[in-house]
C-alpha cells in the first residue's frame, strides 16, 4: 500500500547526497534514523497544511512531494509533485467511501497545476490520460518488490500443510465474496481440499462480517488471519500450494508480484495493471467469472504439472529494487524543478 510506498521510498532517496530532504510528519511518527533526512514535526488537523506552507516557504524547499495528498499540490501549483497510485474513487465509486472520494476529487483538482505527475505503473498512466485528459507530465516510476525478502521470519510456520493463499484488504474491490464461493464449489467436489488462508485486515465497514458469513460453509476452512506481519507473509508465500488474486482493479497489485517473488504458482485476475507486470508469470481469470475461479481452484488442486509450471515462471520473475524507483523519482524531481525555471 501506500504506507509501503513511502516507508521505502524515502529509505533509498536517503542515499542519494545529492537531495536534502524535509519529510513532514506528526509527532506520534515512528522516526528512523536515516541520512540526508530531516524530520519536520506539524500538528493534525487542518492546521497541518497551514504550518507545511509555512515551513516550505521558512526552509525554501523548492520541490514539494505528496504521496498521496492532494491538498497542498493544489495551493503550490508548479512547484509541487503528486504520485498517483490509481484511479479507484473515480473508476469504482461504489467501492469507495464519501471522504476518498473528496480527497481524491482534490488531487484530480491538483493534477492540473501540479508540475509533475508520478504514476505506479503504465497503466495508472493510461487511465490518468484517458480520464483526465491533462498536460501535466506523467512519469512511470516502477515500485520496487523488495520489502518481504528483507524481514523474512524464519521460526515461524503455518498451520497447514499445502495450502492455498489469498493477501489484500477485506473490501469489495478485492472480489474476495467470488474468491471465496469459487472454493467452496471446488472444495464440495473434492476429498482432503487445502485450506484457504486470507491475509489482510478490514478496509470497508461491514465487510468483514459479510465475508465471515459467505465462508461459514466451509467449517474452518477458510481462515480469515487479519493483519500479517512482514515476516510471517513471507512464508506464507513460499509455502502455499497457489497464490490467489482475484482484484477487480489495481494501480499495481503488490501482493501477487511479492508472491511470485517467493516462488508461488499465480492466479490472478485479468486485468491490464496485472498483466503488465506478471504477463509471462501467472494463470489469469475474467474477475467477473465464477465458473473460471473454480475451475482454477480445482487445477490448482488436481494438476501438479501446472503448479510446477507456474512455480518455474515466478522463479524467473525479476521485479526491480527500490533503489531504481528512488532513482527515478529523484529525475522527477530534478525534471520539475528545471522545468519551473524555463516557464
Amino acid at each position: 500500500g501506500i504506507g509501503v510506498y513511502v516507508e521505502n521510498l524515502v529509505s533509498h532517496l536517503s542515499n542519494n547526497v545529492k537531495l536534502k530532504i524535509f519529510l513532514f510528519c506528526y509527532k506520534s511518527t515512528p522516526k528512523s534514523n536515516l541520512e540526508n533526512i530531516t524530520w519536520v514535526e506539524l500538528p493534525r488537523g487542518p492546521l497541518f497544511y497551514v504550518y507545511a506552507l509555512r515551513k516550505i516557504k521558512s526552509l525554501k524547499i523548492e520541490i514539494f512531494h505528496s504521496p498521496f495528498s492532494g491538498i497542498l499540490p493544489l495551493i503550490l501549483g508548479r512547484k509541487a509533485i503528486i504520485t498517483v497510485h490509481d484511479l479507484v474513487p473515480e473508476i469504482f465509486p461504489k467501492t469507495s467511501t464519501l471522504p476518498s472520494r473528496i480527497s481524491f476529487s482534490i488531487t484530480r483538482l491538483a493534477a492540473k497545476r501540479v508540475g509533475s505527475i508520478i504514476s505506479v505503473s503504465n497503466s495508472t498512466k493510461a487511465d490518468i490520460e484517458s480520464n483526465w485528459k491533462i498536460s501535466t507530465p506523467i512519469f512511470v516510476t516502477r515500485l520496487g518488490v523488495n520489502r518481504l525478502r528483507e524481514k523474512s521470519e524464519k521460526n515461524f510456520k503455518p498451520q497447514s500443510k499445502g495450502y492455498f493463499l489469498s493477501v489484500s484488504t477485506l473490501e469489495p474491490r478485492k472480489n474476495l465474496r467470488t474468491l471465496i464461493l469459487a472454493y467452496l464449489a471446488a472444495k464440495g467436489k473434492n476429498k482432503d481440499f487445502p485450506d484457504l488462508y486470507i491475509c489482510g485486515g478490514s478496509g470497508w465497514k461491514g465487510e468483514k462480517e459479510k465475508l465471515y458469513q459467505i465462508a461459514s460453509p466451509s467449517n474452518g476452512a477458510i481462515k480469515f488471519q487479519g493483519y500479517v506481519p512482514d515476516g510471517e507473509l513471507s512464508i506464507l508465500m513460499s509455502n502455499c500450494k497457489a497464490f490467489f488474486f482475484p482484484s477487480f482493479y489495481e494501480g499495481v497489485g503488490l501482493p501477487p508480484m511479492e508472491a511470485a517473488l517467493e516462488g508461488a504458482p499465480i492466479f490472478c485476475s485479468k486485468i491490464p495493471s496485472l498483466l503488465e507486470i506478471l504477463n509471462d508469470v501467472a494463470y489469469f481469470i475474467n474477475p467477473n467469472d465464477l465458473k473460471s475461479w473454480t475451475k482454477a481452484f480445482n487445477l490448482a488442486f488436481s494438476n501438479p504439472d501446472l503448479l510446477l509450471e507456474l512455480s518455474s515462471k515466478s522463479g524467473n520473475f525479476t521485479p526491480i529494487d527500490f533503489s531504481e524507483t528512488a532513482e527515478s523519482t529523484s529525475e522527477v524531481y530534478y525534471f520539475t524543478k528545471r522545468n519551473q525555471k524555463t516557464n
